[in-house]
């Protein structure tokens, strides 16, 4: 239904009946009317529940005036638009009802039906207009207030409070490119609009794009829109991710997963801001800044051809590495209390034993398993009847997590060829590198973690493998290893 179709609600203010009548008669297939002959039933009636969308106010009322009742009606109806009516042809009048709050002015010895209409039309127009801007930003509102519950920068260890501090600063360098690099799950899109929340662009758009759930044959007109007939089936112009972020941040998560058409294109928008839609003639500018992701390695995938070399040089302007849970278990805590929500007291929820293991787990899966594994004990309680979880309540891996790191996945790359003792090799490497590493360099932790019978031992399992097979050392970085062994490397 159009907004002339609608049955608006009028509220008519006039001691005089023959104008009521008049106004009744002449628009009476427009609107709906109540009437009020005096100050005291126009109260009357805008005290109850009637659904009113304008009021039309005679001036000359007796005691109070029409103008003094103007405030009273905003107070009692806010918003809701107010057309004076008077015989006075004074100017001054007008000026003084608009001073006062009238959103428009008629006079009674002008009459003219359709300038009438018209003067109504444009106030109640005004007044659905401000219902959706209301409504838009309470929506607005919702889903910001949705956004700082999921994606809250929790954490008060040094590593996240230093992070924090670099994405403030960097958050006032709006054309910076930053590189997020981080496991899976450690919050690198929480990190991304962090940033967003924290500088000039905040007010400006934030859109967080996962790369890999993309069709390659999609990507393109996805990120950088496409014109209309571009390809069978296209009907319309489609705006792309690029352009729906103009002024503000695109998050590129999975940056490691595009081919290499996608990092050409990406590539020339971080060297001039320009894209140019698919089927389109013409470059379009934008104002965006980038903030990639990924949980892969960017330089062997570089050095493999997987990256491009230039791309990877234009996207590490600034890196910041989201540190692993295992690394931060102080804010183990924190976190579960957040997921938990502020009804929820965990200590009250949770009994030692489970709280103990939430908070020795490896939690390979990062902040993302722990607000799985919020969820799981939670649906536990319930099936179980519980009000308070111990051990039987946590998923299986954490109950029966031995307190070694798992062994971690080869990665599988097209240009290597390994015999199976340089795979077991490898992955022997990767957990003593993952060791140190929770163990803050310390040797006999790792080794005990790891089950040597001395931090000896570990060092002559290093010195063995370093002799046969010293390509994975080439390869492959190990900075722990390399950190805490120097001798072995001389």
């Amino acid at each position: 239904m159009s907004e002339i179709e609608k049955r608006y609600k009028i509220l008519v203010v006039d001691d005089n009946k023959d104008d009521r009548e008049h106004v009744r008669i002449a628009f009476l297939r427009h609107y709906d009317f109540y009437f009020a002959d005096s100050a005291d039933k126009m109260r009357e009636v805008l005290k109850k529940d009637y659904a009113i969308d304008l009021i039309l106010l005679d001036l000359n009322l007796p005691e109070p005036i029409g103008i003094d009742l103007i405030p009273e009606i905003q107070l009692l109806r806010p918003g809701v638009p107010i057309v004076i009516m008077t015989g006075d042809n004074e100017v001054k009048t007008a000026r003084k009802a608009f001073n006062a709050g009238a959103d428009d002015f008629l006079q009674k010895d002008e009459y003219n039906r359709d300038e009438w209409k018209a003067v109504f039309d444009k106030a109640l127009k005004s007044r659905e207009a401000q219902r959706e801007l209301k409504k838009l930003k309470a929506k607005e509102q919702t889903y910001k207030e949705k956004d700082s519950q999921e994606y809250s920068f929790i954490g008060n260890s040094d590593k996240i409070l230093e992070i924090k501090r670099t994405l403030q600063v960097i958050a006032n360098e709006p054309n910076v490119t930053v590189l997020l690099l981080g496991e899976t799950g450690t919050g690198k899109e929480v990190a991304a609009r962090y940033l967003h929340s924290q500088g000039l662009r905040q007010e400006q758009p934030f859109i967080g794009v996962n790369l890999s759930a993309i069709q390659d044959t999609l990507l393109e007109s996805t990120l950088f829109g496409s014109v209309k007939g571009a390809y069978t089936g296209s009907t319309r112009d489609v705006e792309g991710y690029f352009r729906q972020a103009n002024g503000g941040i695109l998050m590129l998560d999975e940056i490691g997963d595009i081919n290499a058409d996608i990092q050409i294109k990406l590539l020339r928008f971080l060297e001039n801001r320009l894209i140019r839609p698919v089927g389109g003639d013409k470059d379009v500018r934008l104002d965006v800044q980038i903030v990639a992701a990924t949980h892969q390695n960017l330089g062997r995938l570089s050095q493999n051809g997987k990256f491009r070399a230039d791309l990877l040089q234009r996207l590490k302007t600034f890196t910041v590495t989201l540190p692993p849970l295992r690394e931060r278990r102080e804010d183990i805590v924190p976190i579960l209390k957040h997921y938990l929500g502020p009804n929820q007291s965990y200590e009250a929820l949770l009994d030692k034993t489970a709280l103990r293991l939430l908070q020795d787990y490896y939690w390979p899966g990062n902040i993302r398993e722990l607000r799985n594994a919020v969820s799981y004990m939670l649906l536990r309680l319930k099936i179980l009847g519980r009000s308070t979880a111990n051990e039987e309540c946590l998923p299986q891996e954490i109950r029966e997590y031995d307190g070694r790191a798992p062994m971690p996945q080869v990665e599988k790359d097209d240009h290597t060829v390994r015999s199976r003792e340089e795979e077991l090799a490898l992955i022997n490497l990767r957990r003593i590198e993952e060791a140190l590493r929770m163990k803050n360099k310390v040797k006999q932790d790792a080794a005990d973690m790891l089950d040597y019978k001395s931090a000896d031992s570990l060092l002559y399992a290093l010195k063995v493998a370093y002799k046969d097979f010293p390509g994975l050392f080439r390869e492959f970085e190990f900075p722990f290893i390399r950190a805490s062994y120097k001798q072995i490397f001389k």
